[in-house]
């Protein structure tokens, strides 16, 4: 239950911070009736088909397309995906830096959602600037690509205020005609 947590919390917050928060008063309500279980059930049994760069996978209506975007290689194989379905598409970057595969996958689609991990105000490695394209640049990239619209997604804590917000996409649209947006949690696109 949530109150089964509160200790814990307040037992951190006294060794950080050397104080002792009060406890949080006692519900006066009943606990509520629990549910009987569903068990035993059957264990989920799902397909699992693994995909790699390049591969495509198709179902009724639809086409999946992959291709590999630089990110964490050695160690990890990461992956942009598009969808295609009712006559339209969907680009999701992953984790992505920049990518002439990505660039030639997301040619024509409706949406672009992109991964945008730093701002051009900030200081990074050279590591991480090769991996993390800035807002302008994935921008640009979406409009070589005839890209319809353009949404950046996987802001950080620092980047996302109102402030950093309106200058990502003043740097979006200074490279981008189509429609750009900041991605929000549960933001739905119509195509």
């Amino acid at each position: 239950t949530l109150l089964s947590s509160v200790p814990v919390t307040f037992a951190w917050a006294e060794r950080t911070f050397g104080t002792r928060l009060p406890l949080p008063p006692r519900p006066t309500n009943p606990p509520l009736p629990r549910p009987k279980p569903a068990l035993p059930r059957p264990w989920p049994a799902p397909e699992v088909q693994e995909i790699g760069p390049g591969d495509v996978v198709e179902g009724d209506g639809w086409r999946a397309t992959t291709c590999e975007v630089p990110h964490a290689q050695p160690w990890l194989t990461c992956m942009a995906l598009r969808i295609d379905a009712g006559g339209r598409s969907v680009v999701y970057s992953g984790d992505a830096g920049p990518s002439a595969d990505l660039e030639a996958m997301s040619a024509g689609a409706d949406l672009l959602i992109h991964w945008c991990y730093r701002f051009s105000d900030e200081t990074v490695s050279d590591y991480i600037a090769d991996r993390s394209p800035l807002p302008a640049d994935i921008a640009a990239m979406a409009k070589r690509a005839g890209v319809r619209r353009l949404a950046l997604t996987h802001l950080r804590v620092h980047m996302d205020t109102p402030e950093k917000r309106a200058q990502a996409l003043a740097e979006m649209r200074g490279a981008f005609e189509g429609d750009a947006v900041i991605a929000e949690d549960l933001m739905e696109f119509h195509l």
